[in-house]
């Protein structure tokens, strides 16, 4: 049992604090430990520590040998270049697989809160028993609280087995964030689970998709698994990379892959996407505001300033009468935002690259 965790993304949601050079995985926003070291800490529940494994970018390698100083040089799947989940996933199932090919992988994202640590690891230890037994890809989806439109949904059906408290059930679809219809009734009828991206699966069995669904994918993987351990390794992989087409893996496999099987999981898990999560899961004032940033920097003075999110750098913000917004102070850039439009600051990260403002990015 292996588990890889997933640090490469850019975090752009969380711009301006997060940025390229320093993503949101890195920062420190719920504690001591970053996003990714509490994601490491939760890895080491389930397997010991040469048995974790990161995917990342080779501009991302440094940040995190300094925050995960115990990890092995040698547990690193380097992507030369960005090209989404799909190829980050498939190249670290391949490396992984080249090392151990028995690997049964946990996947793990960097950018997750979880509470109820205990449920959260008996379900995935469960769903990697389930990967060995079935030779199926396991989801864990996530019993929903509520109607949530930033999300994707798993549509179950009856319980193939029981493992305790844990069921194992087919996956009957997939459904878009859009198609609310079709949301509302898997989650009247308690069929419907928010998809967490969270997938278990024996390295065998996940090439084995991408060589049925994406055989240019695999081909390119192949080409790869071949190059590994040998003087043009970094070559090969450059070269694949650079001629791929960026690919989620929620592409290769939801709705397509005729071998998936779902748990449900029933702990509290958060998708830090945004800063309005950040403003939901921080403490907050007598006022619902949250007030943080770097011990001893910046003021905050407010008057009739309601359920707001201040991100404070060195210097004094004041407001009067602000209601639902996202402030975020940083050096060089400064974000004024409705808490309900949180998810188009990725837009706004997009307009810079567009802009040539690349300096803020």
């Amino acid at each position: 049992m292996y588990v890889l965790i997933l640090a490469g993304g850019g975090g752009t949601r969380l711009w301006p604090l997060s940025r390229d050079a320093y993503p949101k995985q890195y920062l420190r926003l719920f504690g001591k430990r970053s996003l990714l070291q509490a994601t490491y800490d939760r890895g080491r529940q389930l397997v010991d520590t040469d048995h974790i494994w990161v995917a990342t970018t080779a501009d991302q390698v440094d940040l995190i040998r300094k925050q995960l100083p115990d990890l092995p040089s040698s547990n690193y799947s380097v992507e030369p270049m960005r090209k989404n989940t799909g190829w980050s996933q498939g190249l670290a199932a391949t490396y992984i697989y080249k090392h151990d090919p028995q690997a049964i992988i946990i996947n793990l994202a960097s950018d997750h809160l979880i509470n109820n640590l205990a449920v959260y690891t008996k379900t995935l230890k469960t769903a990697a028993l389930a990967a060995a037994e079935t030779s199926k890809i396991i989801t864990v989806g996530i019993y929903p609280t509520h109607y949530h439109t930033g999300y994707e949904y798993i549509h179950f059906g009856p319980a193939i087995k029981n493992y305790g408290s844990t069921t194992l059930h087919r996956v009957k679809n997939f459904f878009k964030r859009d198609e609310a219809r079709k949301i509302n009734q898997i989650l009247k009828a308690k069929t419907g689970l928010w998809n967490a991206n969270n997938y278990v699966w024996q390295a065998k069995i996940l090439l084995d998709e991408y060589k049925l669904l994406e055989p240019r994918v695999y081909a390119g993987l192949q080409r790869i698994y071949r190059a590994i351990g040998t003087d043009n390794e970094n070559q090969v992989k450059h070269s694949v990379f650079q001629m791929a087409e960026s690919l989620q893996i929620d592409f290769i496999l939801t709705g397509r892959s005729k071998n998936l099987l779902t748990i449900p999981g029933r702990f509290d898990w958060t998708d830090v996407g945004d800063w309005s999560v950040v403003w939901q899961k921080l403490p907050k004032d007598a006022q619902g505001n949250v007030i943080f940033g770097s011990k001893g920097k910046g003021e905050f003075i407010g008057m009739d300033s309601q359920n707001n999110l201040f991100m404070l750098d060195k210097q004094l913000i004041a407001t009067v009468g602000l209601k639902d917004l996202l402030i975020v102070d940083t050096p060089d850039a400064i974000l004024i935002c409705p808490k309900n439009d949180a998810q188009a600051v990725k837009k706004v990260v997009e307009m810079l690259k567009e802009q040539g403002l690349t300096q803020y990015l």
